[in-house]
């Protein structure tokens, strides 16, 4: 994988600096190009810019570091030995292996307050979680959190079956213009019915550890603002 940390010269097999140098040299400029930061660019580069375009950061290091927050994307890193000294090749080049995300996924675990080893009532392990899989899930939930297709998501996912999400809203009555009710005649209380509330209708009685993702829900996905409920349907 060829990034600005990790340049052509570290990946292209050997001969090619004796066959296709030009070549070697080109995706060097390239890539630094494309990963660039303000102001990490030759001056010759540079020269060839306008002042915008040479003050602007790199498209691929714009994507880095969108990605770089516990994205869990694939990074290499250089192997170390136990005195932390890089391993070379042949060609003195380092060693580059995928990076371990452990410490980074106990670490977004530990910043939502959010427990790995959920339980159900009786106190069993419900099972391990695939971690990436979970993170990245959520990560995804949350860029659409706030709308009916996340909320679905969500309690499809975690709680194993299909909500009903009901807007009490669309029951309030309303005087139209001949002072008619419309509606169900029902009367904002500016609690359950009101413009700004929703409901969670699910057909189940919640475990322990379902009302664990509920509270997770409420705390990180519920949008702002609004009043939720959630009910047990038949």
């Amino acid at each position: 994988m060829i990034t600005g940390d990790l340049g052509t010269s570290q990946v292209v097999p050997a001969h090619y600096f004796e066959e296709y140098p030009k070549f070697v040299e080109f995706m060097d400029l390239y890539f630094k190009f494309i990963y660039r930061d303000r102001g990490e660019l030759p001056k010759s580069m540079l020269e060839e810019l306008s002042v915008d375009e040479a003050n602007k950061r790199g498209v691929g290091r714009v994507m880095q570091d969108q990605h770089a927050s516990q994205s869990l994307e694939r990074e290499f890193v250089p192997l170390l030995d136990v005195d932390g000294v890089p391993f070379l090749d042949e060609n003195d080049r380092p060693l580059y292996v995928e990076k371990d995300w452990e410490e980074d996924i106990n670490q977004w675990y530990d910043d939502l307050s959010f427990d790995k080893s959920q339980t159900d009532a009786d106190g069993s392990v419900l099972g391990n979680i695939d971690d990436v899989r979970l993170i990245k899930l959520l990560k995804d939930i949350f860029a659409i959190r706030g709308t009916r297709h996340a909320m679905t998501l969500f309690f499809t996912i975690f709680f194993e079956v299909t909500p009903t999400i009901v807007y009490p809203r669309m029951v309030i009555s309303k005087i139209d213009d001949n002072f008619v009710l419309d509606g169900d005649n029902t009367p904002r209380d500016d609690y359950y019915f009101q413009e700004f509330s929703y409901v969670i209708q699910m057909p189940i009685t919640l475990t322990e550890s379902q009302k664990g993702f509920l509270a997770f829900y409420k705390k990180y996905f519920h949008p702002a603002g609004f009043q939720m409920f959630v009910e047990a349907t038949p």
